[in-house]
């Protein structure tokens, strides 16, 4: 599989989004990006609609980190991707890409509803962010390849210093987003 480097159902979202993410658009765009290519590497399809329900989750999945300013960003993240759901008549995938987004953190592997794209995402999420060191068995020409395309942009960073200022303000509850 080649990764992919263009796709208009991300690029179409990520147009609104430009002002709120500021100096972190970058980060956030090229960590979509690589968890879409890495899910889509597991899942080993050309189903154009797995194809737009990764792409959604994907675009969707962190941001309330920036749109709703909180580190607890899950439901505010389904939220907004439930909304696009509903104004571009997608309505009937709410629940797959809700729980794509509510589990993307799950410690432990995900078998419930939706279980293979649910645990492909969760894993591609896991691959980027340890930087490669945790996650799925994807060959390692085509990690460097989609790192190539889309260059981490100080995303870590990014993560370090919001996941911090959380942690100040709520230090009994440090990782509202990880699910056991």
């Amino acid at each position: 599989m080649t990764p992919i480097e263009r796709v208009p159902l991300i690029e179409a979202v990520f147009v609104f989004w430009k002002k709120p993410l500021g100096n972190d658009y970058q980060a956030y765009h090229g960590h979509v990006y690589r968890v879409y290519n890495y899910t889509l590497f597991q899942m080993e399809t050309e189903d154009r609609i797995v194809h737009e329900k990764v792409a959604i989750a994907s675009a969707f999945h962190d941001i309330g980190i920036w749109l709703d300013r909180t580190f607890d960003y899950l439901e505010p993240s389904i939220a907004h991707a439930r909304e696009f759901l509903e104004n571009s008549g997608r309505t009937l995938w709410g629940d797959e890409i809700a729980k794509m987004i509510d589990n993307h953190h799950k410690l432990v592997p995900y078998r419930g509803e939706f279980g293979a794209m649910v645990e492909a995402f969760r894993k591609a999420d896991l691959l980027d962010l340890s930087m490669g060191l945790l996650g799925p068995k994807i060959p390692s020409a085509f990690t460097k390849e989609v790192r190539r395309m889309f260059p981490y942009e100080g995303f870590h960073k990014v993560l370090l210093g919001v996941g911090t200022q959380w942690i100040k303000k709520n230090p009994l509850n440090p990782f509202p987003m990880i699910k056991p």
